[in-house]
């Protein structure tokens, strides 16, 4: 048995492929590790270390501990010293000062914003960063942190903190600028009134509470929040997949049904054109090969209708379907004509589909510019009118004029 494991590093964890299902015993350990299978992937995935993975995969006895522990001992290594609040910025791990600035908001929400191009933590925020290489926009890290978060009071204090460290600056320096002689009376008075407004900031400072630095147990509380997200997502994502496949699965049992009766009551006769699809992106045509399906002229103009109508409503978007009508020319000679239809571009059947064409060419030319001398007519409209009689004939046929559109 061989297996492939690598990161998922948008969500920090660990997913393994295994090319057979894993014996009994390999399953259990991976379980035991809190990893889960993925039903649509096709992957096991959880938020131990590599290497325990690796004791796991190989028989080895592995300690089962909680996911989250587990999550928490990976990202943060060192727990109590993971990360380190100041209020000129913060350190990870105890590397360098990331120098930001903090932001409190009137709904109490903290924005904190990187410095200098620096890296915010992903483990711990949710992070934001609109840099685009392409035309050389270089944006900082930031992210927002609001009062459900396990780190929030230690940001909040710190972001007092600096808000009391400016004010001790605004202090000496206004006091300076008060010093220097020759200054008019409002200018003593804006001074004084930044003095005072600095001084109220230092008191409320003071009123503050320092609430230490980060523990472990605040960081597997956001490891806890983040492996509950992941599996959510992961679970509506397998639900929306899910729901995807039934609708395809519905759409083609239910196509191949409406096909094979239209088909039925409009069948290919001898000396009428016959359309071949070579392939549609519509599941209605999956139960059919490429190249395999062939209908009559009327039945293709109903079938391809219904479909594009029908997607037409929905919320934009379309199916490309090729096709090739096989017909007997004026003259007695075999020939073709060959197209895509957007089935979405609300285009009403395969003639109107044709002469759509043919129009759009008699005032354009094929690099879409609008020509000098538009014409009145041409093969692709005369071939669209040429279509239509047999549709007529068929309608004909059954003792009185049906109109095609009322099967779509």
């Amino acid at each position: 048995m061989t297996y492939d494991i690598r990161m998922n590093e948008q969500f920090k964890s660990v997913e393994i492929t295994f090319t057979e299902k894993p014996a009994e015993t390999i399953r259990a350990a991976l379980k035991g590790l809190g990893f889960r299978w993925h039903t649509v992937k096709k992957i096991w995935y959880g938020y131990a270390d590599r290497e325990t993975v690796e004791k796991a995969l190989q028989g080895q006895e592995v300690t089962a501990e909680p996911t989250a522990t587990k999550t928490a001992k990976k990202a943060v290594g060192t727990p109590q010293n993971h990360i380190k609040f100041y209020y000129n910025g913060l350190k990870v791990d105890g590397g360098d000062l990331v120098k930001v600035y903090y932001y409190i908001r009137e709904n109490q929400t903290i924005c904190i914003s990187a410095r200098d191009y620096d890296n915010l933590p992903r483990d711990l925020f949710d992070v934001e960063n609109d840099t685009d290489y392409y035309t050389d926009y270089f944006d900082n890290d930031s992210a927002e942190v609001t009062p459900d978060h396990p780190l929030y009071k230690y940001i909040r204090y710190n972001a007092k903190k600096a808000k009391a460290h400016d004010a001790e600056r605004a202090i000496k320096y206004n006091e300076k600028e008060m010093k220097r002689g020759e200054i008019w009376r409002g200018f003593l008075a804006a001074r004084q009134e930044n003095i005072d407004r600095a001084k109220q900031t230092l008191e409320e400072f003071k009123k503050e509470t320092d609430p230490g630095q980060p523990t472990a147990e605040d960081l597997e509380k956001i490891n806890r929040a983040r492996q509950e997200e992941e599996n959510k997502r992961r679970e509506e994502e397998d639900e929306r997949e899910l729901a995807e496949r039934e609708k395809v699965l519905n759409a083609r049992c239910n196509g191949r049904r409406y096909i094979e009766s239209v088909a039925a009551e409009h069948p290919i006769t001898e000396g009428a054109p016959v359309v071949l699809i070579h392939w549609s992106e519509h599941p209605a045509f999956y139960s059919w090969k490429d190249d395999e399906l062939k209908l009559s002229l009327a039945a293709a103009d109903i079938v391809l209708a219904r479909y594009d109508d029908e997607k037409a409503r929905e919320n934009g978007g379309y199916y490309k379907t090729k096709f090739t009508i096989y017909y007997t020319d004026e003259n007695g000679e075999p020939s073709e004509y060959g197209g895509r239809y957007d089935l979405g571009d609300n285009e009403h059947g395969l003639i109107q589909h044709i002469r759509n064409f043919g129009e759009w060419y008699l005032t354009h030319d094929q690099f879409g510019h609008d020509k000098a001398q538009p014409e009145t007519e041409n093969d692709i409209t005369r071939f669209a009118d040429f279509l239509e009689q047999f549709t007529a004939d068929e309608a004909s046929e059954c003792g009185e004029v049906v109109n095609l559109a009322t099967y779509r």
